[in-house]
């Protein structure tokens, strides 16, 4: 069984509801463990001052290898993040990823 973590944009009041979470029922059809990173609204100054605390969060929420990240937005700022400060990913999918387009990803697993 694959664990996948979930990881939404900035600027959402429900959690991804309407975005990231409405792949649930696609994946829990394959028997996935599915965790969600959920950290609330953020504001641009919210992404710019917290980001990489939250990175840190889903960093340790994922200490097993054979992990897969799912993000839309800043959800996929925050999952390479992770994956710098060590998260096991062996495969991240970026939705409409906010990354600099010169972002150099992290070697995986």
């Amino acid at each position: 069984m694959s664990t996948i973590v979930l990881a939404h944009g900035f600027n959402v009041k429900d959690a991804g509801k309407k975005t990231i979470q409405k792949l649930l029922p696609h994946l829990k059809l394959g028997e996935h463990r599915v965790l969600q990173a959920r950290y609330g609204f953020l504001g641009l100054f919210g992404v710019r001052f917290f980001n990489k605390n939250i990175a840190q969060v889903i960093a340790g929420m994922t200490p097993w290898g054979g992990c897969i990240g799912i993000g839309h937005s800043n959800g996929c700022a925050l999952l390479v993040e992770a994956c710098r400060q060590g998260a096991p990913f062996t495969r991240l999918i970026l939705i409409n990823p906010a990354l600099d387009v010169d972002t150099v990803f992290p070697d995986g697993d």
